[in-house]
């Protein structure tokens, strides 16, 4: 089960928009509301996520923290 509550709903509308479909649009957007979650509940997320939508999110993850250095 799925933690945090913008991390659970990014990946269900990830997965509802498919892998393909996803314009540089949303994932701005996407990018943009993942760095609003909270840091363990976004990771415990991200591990449960299908294997497209874990790599995209790791990195952009690893870019937020980046970024916060």
């Amino acid at each position: 089960m799925m933690k945090g509550a913008v991390s659970s709903l990014v990946i269900q509308v990830m997965e509802d928009t498919g892998q393909h479909k996803i314009s540089k649009e949303m994932m701005k957007e996407i990018f943009d509301l993942i760095k609003t979650e909270d840091q363990m509940q976004l990771i415990a997320d991200i591990n449960l996520a299908p294997g497209w939508i874990y790599n995209l999110l790791f990195k952009m993850n690893k870019e937020i923290l980046r970024d916060k250095n």
